[in-house]
């Protein structure tokens, strides 16, 4: 995703949706590359956003979350549908994990992201996960409360967590 959105050094970039675990890995490989990363995410997880190295924590609970925000994105990275495409300056790019990528606007780049798998890519990962350079936020769940934690999580409610199943 950050390939699609050309995020480098001197990329301005809004992520929504940033405690969720794959947009947690975002602002942290964003952080890496030097981009300057906001992120959109509930007052509770902001904390924890600032140790991932987000410049910036914007609660996504305040109803105006959106006029907060000063200044355009070159790119934004929406993981929770929203407002974001108003965000971004003309010509800029987004790229949506939620297969609802809004329509292109004032040449905005704007297009959904599906996964593929890419042993390259996950090799990278595993070795940054490894060195300590990737924080992953996992949790034991036995396994017969296996099913109240799938209701969670659907429900959106995993603030980022990646569960492991014990037996």
């Amino acid at each position: 995703m950050l390939d699609q959105l050309k995020v480098d050094a001197n990329t301005r970039l809004l992520i929504t949706g940033a405690s969720g675990v794959t947009a947690s890995i975002a602002v942290q490989l964003a952080a890496q590359i030097g981009a300057i990363v906001v992120a959109i995410g509930a007052a509770r997880h902001a904390e924890r956003l600032r140790r991932l190295r987000a410049a910036e924590v914007i609660d996504s609970r305040a109803a105006d979350w959106a006029e907060s925000v000063e200044g355009s994105f070159d790119a934004a990275l929406v993981a929770v549908n929203g407002t974001a495409v108003t965000l971004v300056r003309d010509g800029g790019r987004l790229c949506s994990i939620t297969s609802h990528a809004p329509r292109s606007v004032r040449d905005i780049e704007s297009r959904d992201l599906y996964v593929r798998p890419d042993a390259a890519q996950l090799a990278y990962l595993a070795t940054l996960c490894a060195d300590g350079r990737l924080k992953l936020i996992a949790s034991p769940v036995a396994l017969e409360e296996g099913p109240s934690t799938v209701e969670r999580v659907a429900a959106g409610n995993s603030g980022g967590t990646k569960y492991v199943l014990t037996f």
